[in-house]
């Protein structure tokens, strides 16, 4: 009996180890590739900003609104 508990513990602790330790190397490749990796990178995805001029759209008895184009966002793709 004590055979059969050190074996299928030997079996099954292995398996299940080796299991985490490819899925905690997998989402550490994630987090590299998303957040530190530069752009020779194979996994590099495109980070985009959002830049936010004076948001006076809002307020339409402002009379300095009258020369805006209410294009108050500015999306750049780097």
């Amino acid at each position: 009996m004590l055979s059969y508990y050190v074996q299928y513990h030997f079996v099954y602790f292995h398996m299940y180890m080796y299991t985490y330790i490819c899925l905690f190397i997998y989402l550490i490749k994630i987090f590299w590739a998303n957040c530190c990796s530069t752009h020779n990178g194979s996994m590099h995805t495109h980070k985009i900003k959002i830049y936010n001029s004076d948001d006076n759209s809002d307020d339409n008895n402002d009379d300095n609104n009258d020369d805006n184009n209410y294009d108050n966002t500015k999306l750049k793709i780097k």
